[in-house]
């Protein structure tokens, strides 16, 4: 970081990479009672970063400019059991990105505006190599062989008034896109559309009222809109998935989502956490939305991947879904040094049409119940995290929710106690300690393809300089 002036300038240089690493929830497949993978790995994944801001104060404002460029490699590799062919998808993405804000206040409004624009190019390869001869042969690719590019820009600016006890926050964004993709090989996919070229624009805005009504009641009410236009992955993957495979849509939309919210909080003393309650509340509908549904190709609804005869899925367009959900938080002082806290968290989400068909990425019911004490030199805490069951029939289509790996009923519900504490040895050493789990409990969270940790201990030690 240096100073130049009244400019203040900001390099962030980041760079990581891994080795292997196995996807443990595969290997329990099986075909015909024997194992279905040899190897599952993802390659090592590699990534850098380089950013530079520019910030300078001006009469009444600041502005801020961020450049930065991304550079991503990510690999799957894979081999059947029982074969000598090991398949090796390997991903590289390019990301290319400027933002710059201008920020100030005119006597009681305070104001920003601004520009930001991406550009991702995206690369991806596939071969398969045989492990005895050493042979090697080109294989069905992830995104399109021929390359695929999006570029994204847009506009944007808010604004917030305060008056006695309200606060209003208005705002507004253009946001545009454009996606272009080419596939190349037809040996494995034969698509209608070799040629992807898409570019969307929308206007989104959002609107919210805070007030204070007494010194015990406060609300928030808000308004929104969104847009989201399809991405590379959403338009181009190729993926199969525990019988299913998705395969690219050329005529895929971008989706549109409105949004109303309402909040309250509630104190028994003013200015005291003596007893806060919070409830809060959402419904958004969906227009466009993007699912993943079963699709026909060439007039076939099967396709032949790996192996495996898989059913033919799309990321396709419904014409609308309805999604909402409610958060309630109850907060206490038990004693001078000791708190309280229980979350509850609760959504849903279902089509419109006449099936009501729900969405994937829906959780559960969940939320935990807390107590922590905090002294001068130690503090802890006791808490039981918990969720809800989600019935198999509440799952989403295809094999997003994985339901093949919950039991033929769904997720059971699950909770779970665990202790955490933190001892201050000096003012710059501390040690803390945790035990999860501790009622060792098999459980699986929603979605999820393995297992949680059962009963587990962890220690840190932490020091300042």
């Amino acid at each position: 970081r240096s100073r130049f002036g009244q400019n203040l300038v900001d390099v962030n240089v980041q760079h990581s990479t891994s080795s292997d690493i196995p996807r443990f929830d595969v290997y329990n497949d099986e075909v015909n009672g024997a194992p279905k993978w040899a190897e599952w790995n993802y390659g090592p994944q590699k990534r850098t970063l380089v950013a530079g801001t520019l910030s300078r104060t001006l009469r009444g404002s600041s502005w801020q400019t961020v450049a930065s460029f991304q550079s991503i490699e990510e690999s799957r590799i894979r081999r059947r059991f029982g074969q000598d062919d090991r398949i090796t998808q390997q991903e590289s993405v390019n990301v290319w990105g400027l933002t710059s804000v201008l920020r100030g206040q005119r006597q009681e409004v305070a104001w920003e505006t601004g520009l930001d624009g991406q550009w991702n190019d995206v690369g991806s390869v596939a071969f398969a190599e045989n492990i005895v001869t050493g042979e090697s042969r080109s294989d069905l690719t992830r995104y399109a062989d021929g390359g695929a590019t999006m570029a994204t820009w847009g506009g944007f600016g808010s604004a917030r008034r305060s008056w006695h006890r309200h606060t209003v926050r208005v705002g507004a964004r253009y946001s545009h896109a454009a996606v272009r993709a080419t596939f190349l090989d037809s040996t494995w996919l034969d698509l209608p559309d070799r040629q992807f070229d898409q570019s969307k624009g929308a206007l989104t805005g959002s609107a919210s009222w805070s007030a204070e009504w007494s010194p015990q009641v406060q609300t928030l009410t808000a308004i929104s809109s969104g847009f989201r236009h399809p991405n590379v992955d959403d338009l181009g993957k190729v993926r199969e998935k525990n019988g299913f495979v998705l395969v690219p849509n050329a005529q895929l939309r971008p989706e549109h989502l409105y949004t109303a919210e309402q909040g309250l909080t509630w104190s028994l003393r003013p200015n005291s956490d003596v007893l806060v309650a919070q409830v809060a509340a959402f419904g958004s509908l969906w227009t466009d939305a993007i699912v993943q549904a079963d699709a026909t190709l060439a007039g076939d609804t099967v396709l032949v991947v790996d192996g495996d005869t898989a059913r033919i899925q799309m990321n396709q367009n419904i014409d609308r879904a309805w999604v909402r959900g409610a958060r309630l938080e109850m907060s206490g002082r038990l004693w001078p040094k000791t708190t309280c806290r229980a979350v509850v968290n609760w959504t849903r989400g279902t089509s419109l049409d006449d099936a009501q068909t729900p969405l994937s990425h829906i959780p559960p019911t969940f939320g935990v119940v807390e107590v922590s004490r905090r002294g001068d030199v130690a503090r802890w805490s006791t808490s039981c995290r918990y969720a809800f069951r989600k019935r198999a029939e509440d799952f989403g289509s295809g094999s997003t929710d994985n339901l093949q790996e919950a039991l033929p009923t769904g997720t059971p519900g699950w909770a779970i106690w665990n202790v955490e504490g933190a001892v201050r040895l000096t003012d710059a050493l501390e040690i803390r300690l945790a035990g999860l789990n501790l009622l060792d409990l098999h459980y699986r969270t929603f979605s999820s393809g393995l297992s949680a940790p059962g009963r587990n201990i962890r220690a840190t030690l932490s020091a300042r300089f």
